[in-house]
């Protein structure tokens, strides 16, 4: 089955600044366990290759870090647009006043502490 490749699948980070996070000697396979895929990958990943946005985003949550941490402000620059913020629909109906009466609801009866002036 073919992988959908939709506009966040085909925004591509460069591999190198999350290797870099490595010392050069460390293992494939522990880098490769430490972002959970294989070591096939870290190989290519050293080789200067591409990561997608999704995979990017996991990777560095496996490391604990927020993605601009690692690939900068080019991050926020290559977010694709279904993840940006959307701007709220306007309210249909206002939010309605409280009223005085309302206000006295929202006090605990169960709380049998003395009030503010007044007398046991």
């Amino acid at each position: 089955m073919k992988k959908h490749q939709g506009p966040t699948l085909r925004r591509k980070f460069p591999a190198r600044p999350l290797i870099d996070l490595f010392d050069a000697d460390a293992p494939a396979a522990v880098i490769a366990d430490m972002l959970g895929c294989n070591r096939k990958l870290i190989t290519a990943f050293r080789r200067n290759s591409n990561i997608n946005w999704l995979d990017a985003d996991r990777y560095a949550c496996r490391l604990g870090l927020h993605p601009m941490v690692i690939w900068g402000v080019a991050w926020i620059e290559e977010q694709p647009p279904s993840t940006r913020p959307q701007q709220c629909e306007p309210l249909r109906s206002p939010v309605p006043r409280r009223s005085k009466h309302d206000e006295n609801e929202d006090i605990d009866h169960h709380d049998h502490r003395p009030r503010r002036g007044t007398h046991p």
